[in-house]
C-alpha cells in the first residue's frame, strides 16, 4: 500500500470520528444494543454458562447510557443467557459508537471502531 492511500485513509478515519460526533445520543448506543446481544447469544453454551455464573457483566460503552437503556441493556443480555446479569458501566469513547462486553471467558465486541479497525485491517494487510 502506498504512503499515500495510508495517509487518505486515516484522514477517512478521523473525518468519521468528527462526525460521529454530530449523531444523536441514542444513535451512539441503541443501535447496537441487538448486535451484542445476537452475538452472546451465539456463544458456545460452556462460555454463555460462565458469563451466567459471573452475575456481574463489565461493559463498555460509547457514552454513559441512560438508567432506561441500562435496564433494557440488562434485560436483553439476561434473556440471552437465559438467567439474571446486572453490567458494571464504563465509558470510552474511543469505541465511537456501541458496546463491549470484556469478561475473562470472552470479549464481544459490538462498536464501530472495532469495525473501523477490522477494514483497516484488512486493506492494509498486504503491507
Amino acid at each position: 500500500m502506498t504512503t499515500r492511500f495510508r495517509q487518505t485513509l486515516d484522514r477517512g478515519l478521523r473525518l468519521l470520528d468528527d462526525e460521529l460526533a454530530r449523531l444523536p445520543e441514542g444513535a451512539r448506543i441503541d443501535g447496537f444494543v441487538p448486535g451484542l446481544v445476537e452475538a452472546v447469544r451465539k456463544l458456545p453454551e460452556p462460555t454463555r454458562e460462565a458469563l451466567l455464573a459471573q452475575g456481574k457483566l463489565a461493559l463498555r460503552a460509547a457514552r454513559a447510557p441512560s438508567a432506561e437503556e441500562t435496564t433494557r441493556i440488562e434485560a436483553q443480555l439476561s434473556e440471552a443467557l437465559g438467567g439474571p446479569v446486572t453490567v458494571d458501566l464504563s465509558v470510552d469513547e474511543g469505541l465511537l459508537a456501541g458496546l463491549e462486553l470484556d469478561a475473562a471467558t470472552a470479549v464481544v465486541r459490538n462498536h464501530l471502531r472495532a469495525d473501523l479497525d477490522r477494514i483497516k485491517a484488512e486493506v492494509t494487510q498486504d503491507d
